[in-house]
C-alpha cells in the first residue's frame, strides 16, 4: 500500500435540522485498503458514505479529497467518473429490465457521454456484459428480469454493474443486508476476490461483525456522528470501550 492515502475526509459535518448526523469526522484510506465502517444505528455510517459519494442532499461541511483532488460537494455523476463506485442498502437495479440489459446499461453509462443505443454498440458490449455476469455468477439468469431473481442475486448484479465502471474506490453500504449467513459469506468472498484482483480500495458499512472481522484490514467504529475508535480487527476486538458500546461481551 502507498503511504499517500487515496481518500481523505477532514472535519465532515452534517446536520438535519437539530439532529447532528456527523460531528467532525476525520478519515484516511490507504490505496488498496479494505476498511469496514461499523457502529450502532444512527451513528452516521451511511451519511458519511453518502457524503463521500456525493449523494447527500444539501452537501455537508468539511473536505473530501480523492487522490489529492477536492471532491467536496461534487455531483454523484462527477464523482463516479473520477473512479468512486457505490452500492446501496436497497439494491438499485432496473427491476423491469433483464439481468443482461442491466449490465449493458452499466457498460453504456461507463462509456462517457450519452447512452449510445445503436445496434452496433449493443452488439459490441454484449460479450463484455456476459463476461461480467459470469464473473459474478449470474450468466444463467441473463434473460431473466431483475425483479425475478433473488435478493442476493440482485446484490450480485448491482456489484457487477458498479464493477463494470472500473472504480478505484468502492463504497458498499450494507452489502449483505437481508441475507442468510452462508449467502452473506459467499457474497463477500466473491466481492473481495474481484476487489483484490483489480486492486480496488474498499470502504464498506456492515452490521455483521463476523463478516467485518473476516474481511476488513482496518475497522472504524462510529458513535453519535463521530469516530469512536479505529484500528486492526485485533485492536478493535481488544478495545473494552468498543465492546461496551457495540460489540458485546462475546467479542
Amino acid at each position: 500500500m502507498s503511504e499517500t492515502p487515496l481518500l481523505v475526509a477532514r472535519n465532515i459535518h452534517k446536520t438535519y435540522g437539530r439532529f447532528v448526523a456527523l460531528a467532525g469526522v476525520d478519515m484516511a484510506l490507504a490505496r488498496g485498503e479494505r476498511r469496514a465502517l461499523i457502529g450502532p444505528n444512527g451513528a452516521g455510517k451511511t451519511t458519511l458514505v453518502s457524503v463521500i459519494g456525493g449523494q447527500q442532499p444539501g452537501g455537508a461541511g468539511g473536505t473530501v479529497l480523492f487522490d489529492g483532488r477536492d471532491i467536496s460537494g461534487a455531483t454523484p455523476q462527477a464523482i463516479a467518473r473520477l473512479g468512486i463506485g457505490r452500492t446501496f442498502q436497497i439494491s438499485r437495479t432496473f427491476r423491469k429490465l433483464t439481468v443482461l440489459e442491466n449490465m449493458l446499461a452499466a457498460l453504456l453509462g461507463n462509456g462517457g457521454g450519452a447512452f449510445a443505443l445503436s445496434a452496433r454498440r449493443l452488439r459490441e458490449l454484449r460479450a463484455p456484459a456476459l463476461a461480467m455476469l459470469r464473473e459474478v455468477g449470474l450468466a444463467e439468469f441473463a434473460r431473466e428480469p431483475a425483479e425475478a431473481i433473488s435478493h442476493g442475486d440482485r446484490k450480485r448484479l448491482e456489484f457487477g454493474m458498479v464493477l463494470a465502471t472500473r472504480p478505484r474506490l468502492l463504497l458498499l453500504d450494507e452489502p449483505t443486508a437481508g441475507m442468510g449467513l452462508a449467502e452473506r459469506s459467499a457474497l463477500m468472498e466473491m466481492m473481495v476476490r474481484h476487489i483484490a484482483e483489480r486492486d480496488i480500495t474498499l470502504l464498506f458499512v456492515e452490521h455483521d461483525i463476523d463478516i467485518v472481522f473476516r474481511f476488513a484490514d482496518v475497522i472504524t467504529v462510529m458513535a453519535r456522528g463521530k469516530v469512536f475508535a479505529e484500528g486492526t480487527p485485533a485492536e478493535i476486538a481488544a478495545d473494552r470501550a468498543v465492546q461496551d458500546i457495540y460489540l458485546g461481551a462475546r467479542h
